[in-house]
């Protein structure tokens, strides 16, 4: 009898982790159909062609026009604001732990960006907040999917200021088919 009740618990809590675990793939499953796709040419302004091509053709100098290009990478795009995205890119830890885990990133366009000098423009820069962590090997020069709410809210960090930050869902390789 003591056995039946053992074995009883036992497949309830074995039927509860089950259904927890169904939950938590189909909610993911939830997050990756649901999200909108977001590559990094949206998160810039649209280029005024005029100032470049007076820039190009000798009518403004040189200090006006670099003037205009930080104030551009430094401007944020609204569009996707407080939404679900997914967006690709690199992903460069912050907060590196005992463990070699991290949970702070910056998620960049290309590999190694905010290794060298300039690093990227602030506003093709997210600041990543991923509560489950990876490991440095598993961000090592690999590109992934970022899933979360993207926020135009700039944060600051020892490699360069982002434009954007967002609490990362779900983290997933770069694959495009």
């Amino acid at each position: 009898m003591m056995k039946t009740v053992v074995m009883v618990r036992l497949l309830s809590h074995c039927s509860m982790l089950l259904l927890a675990l169904l939950t938590s793939t189909q909610a993911l499953a939830g997050i990756q159909d649901d999200a909108l796709r977001v590559v990094w040419k949206d998160l810039r302004p649209t280029v005024d062609k005029t100032v470049v091509k007076d820039y190009r053709n000798g009518a403004i100098a040189k200090d006006v026009f670099d003037s205009y290009m930080e104030g551009y990478s430094r401007t944020i795009v609204t569009d996707y604001d407080n939404r679900l995205v997914k967006i690709p890119g690199y992903l460069v830890p912050l907060n590196m732990r005992e463990d070699m885990t991290a949970t702070q990133f910056l998620l960049v366009p290309t590999a190694g960006a905010c290794v060298h000098v300039p690093p990227p423009s602030p506003n093709q820069i997210v600041y990543i907040e991923y509560e489950k962590g990876m490991t440095y090997e598993e961000t090592a020069m690999y590109p992934y999917w970022v899933y979360g709410k993207l926020t135009s809210t700039m944060k600051t960090s020892e490699y360069s200021d982002a434009m954007y930050s967002m609490k990362a869902e779900l983290v997933t390789d770069y694959i495009t088919w």
